[in-house]
């Protein structure tokens, strides 16, 4: 998620003052009922990424993407579940951050080499490695890779699975800096027997980070501090109108202004569609709640400027996942929801702009993915109460400018 960053301070006055009118001007106009769906126009950005995941804007208005890469050539049999006890797990260094510049309609990869895990050698074989990346409120890039086992059969040569880590977002390319081991952090207080983690999804709100490690079932946090403190702040239960009950998997994360978060699901086996929920929590811990039902493989989400929460479904069949992904938008506030796109390839990411607009990481599970854009076909008036408060606010700024100026 990104994915909102409300707080950041390298975003200049004016346009976080104007970008919290926006958002409140949304919550306080919320959608009526039965509302139709604004109609998107979809355009392919970029092509040939290994297994995007998450999606991030800097403060210019840059989108980043954390590829999870394509494993490697070094392999063993790692025999822990949920593979079999003679699958392959292959690593090596094919994980990136890339970067989307709008303005010059070009990518670019801030980072290679990246640790990446692939279970099998195929190119559809199940990859994890950078899994989302945020910015913290001073500016800093920070990111999460996952790992799909028991951190204690992590790979000695590779030293970033299930970590939490920095970038030096103003020097691309140096050095990435762990900060917290998640996986550590299953291995002593453990979720599953043998312990399992992948962590998942990234966002950040006070002076933590917050993250869905969808092989525990769990939300952690980390506080900013040395050393870095993980946790545990909810155990996600099972989903009960399944048969067997299916294991409730948190995956995409994002945060509110006021700090409430939200986190998709992606429920376990058989993935009965409908059986996916949206779950809310102020921070704390044991807070999670279930604020709406009926989604189908939820994979991410992110809050818009209009105070709506846009998210992505990987597929409606998840046996047979390939072109059925969608895109979506819910009210938290009318308990709206609206369908956005379909036919998309296992999208895993997603990004609401300022201006309306909808990145997607596509083909999420591929080493063939794509940035999508989805943008309003009829862009959208800010609602009269929103436009108000926005004006006002940037009234107010000019006030004071013009005063400290003497």
């Amino acid at each position: 998620m990104p994915k909102l960053n409300p707080c950041s301070s390298t975003i200049r006055p004016a346009q976080s003052l104007l970008a919290t009118g926006a958002l409140l001007a949304g919550l306080a106009a919320a959608a009526a009922p039965g509302q139709a769906a604004p109609a998107y126009n979809r355009q392919v950005l970029v092509n040939n990424l290994l297994n995007p995941r998450g999606l991030t804007v800097d403060s210019i208005g840059r989108v980043l993407v954390s590829e999870g890469g394509a494993g490697g050539t070094t392999c063993d049999v790692a025999g822990a579940p949920p593979s079999p006890p003679t699958a392959l797990r292959c690593w090596g260094s094919t994980g990136a951050v890339g970067r989307y510049d709008p303005t010059t309609n070009s990518y670019a990869h801030l980072w290679t080499g990246l640790d990446s895990i692939a279970r099998g050698t195929g190119a559809l074989s199940p990859v994890v490695g950078l899994q989302d990346l945020t910015f913290s409120s001073d500016g800093r890039l920070l990111g999460v890779f996952g790992f799909r086992g028991d951190p204690a059969t992590r790979p000695a040569s590779s030293s970033l699975f299930a970590k939490l880590v920095r970038f030096d977002y103003s020097n691309p390319g140096s050095a990435v800096v762990p900060l917290a081991d998640l996986g550590a952090f299953e291995t002593a207080n453990p979720s599953h027997t043998p312990p399992f983690s992948n962590p998942f999804a990234l966002t950040w709100f006070g002076d933590t980070s917050f993250i869905t490690d969808s092989g525990a079932n769990r939300l952690l946090k980390v506080a900013d501090a040395t050393p870095a403190l993980v946790q545990l702040l909810e155990n996600f239960p099972a989903v009960s109108s399944t048969t067997p009950n299916a294991e409730a998997v948190p995956t995409g994360l994002t945060v509110s202004p006021g700090g409430t978060l939200y986190n998709t699901q992606l429920p376990g086996f058989p993935f009965d569609p409908g059986s996916a929920s949206i779950f809310s929590s102020n921070g704390s811990a044991n807070s999670a709640t279930a604020i709406t039902g009926g989604f189908t493989n939820a994979m991410d989400l992110s809050l818009g400027a209009d105070g709506w929460l846009y998210l992505v479904q990987w597929a409606e069949n998840f046996a047979n996942p390939v072109g059925s992904g969608s895109l979506w938008r819910y009210n938290p506030l009318s308990n709206e929801r609206q369908q956005l796109a379909s036919g998309i390839d296992q999208p895993t990411g997603v990004l609401a702009m300022s201006d309306g607009s909808v990145y997607v990481a596509a083909g999420g599970s591929t080493t063939s993915g794509s940035l999508l854009r989805f943008t309003p076909a009829v862009p959208g008036p800010l609602p009269l109460a929103g436009a108000a408060m926005a004006w006002n606010m940037a009234r107010k700024l000019r006030q004071r400018l013009r005063r400290s100026r003497g």
